[in-house]
């Protein structure tokens, strides 16, 4: 092999080294990008289910009694540990 076909090969490994390191990262920032704009939309559907739940007594006949209220309550305490 000549020095010309070498220096050739090593620009060549090069690039593709390169070209991996780029694809990992865009990789790598698609991923970060997804999973974080998922977990802000989980926690914004949360907090707006939490609000329509705590409201949910004043809109049920009898939502204030306290057989209802100790349901409730579970429930609520049940979806704030999720």
């Amino acid at each position: 092999m000549t020095e010309r076909q070498t220096e050739a090969l090593e620009r060549l490994n090069q690039g593709i080294q390169e070209s991996r390191r780029e694809v990992q990262q865009r990789t790598m920032n698609l991923a970060q990008e997804y999973f974080g704009d998922s977990a802000e939309v989980l926690k914004q559907n949360i907090s707006e289910n939490r609000t329509t739940l705590e409201g949910l007594p004043d809109q049920i006949p009898g939502g204030r009694e306290e057989a209802f209220q100790a349901f409730f309550q579970e429930l609520m305490d049940n979806y704030s540990s999720m």
